[in-house]
């Protein structure tokens, strides 16, 4: 891929679900030429610009975004962390299979955690 890098936010991306018919070009959202909106989609914005708004494919969202279990909703558990044998309240899901502590999440994405990926 050339000169690309992989990088990770530091915040999470406000997001909200797109409802089908919803006339985004009326509303300055911006959308790929190559997208169709759907059901499933989202409509992103920019924190720090509310007029920055933009269509995130469904299929785009399913693969690269999860929840902010982190957030608010943190108490909100999905079960118990299944990194070894901590037997914490499962906050992150990672994919259909794979669930995180607070902890395990963070060495997940830190420098410790790069050998548990």
């Amino acid at each position: 891929m050339g000169d690309f890098k992989n990088y990770i936010k530091h915040v999470a991306q406000p997001m909200r679900p797109y409802m089908p018919g919803e006339d985004l070009e009326a509303q300055g959202i911006s959308v790929w030429d190559g997208d169709v909106p759907e059901e499933g989609g989202m409509i992103a914005v920019n924190p720090k610009n509310e007029d920055d708004k933009w269509y995130v494919a469904k299929a785009f969202f399913e693969e690269n975004y999860v929840a902010d279990f982190l957030g608010d909703d943190a108490s909100d558990s999905l079960g118990v962390c299944d990194s070894g044998d901590c037997n914490r309240d499962a906050v992150i899901e990672l994919s259909d299979v794979r669930t995180l502590c607070q902890k395990h999440y963070e060495r997940w994405l830190g420098e410790e955690g790069k050998d548990e990926r």
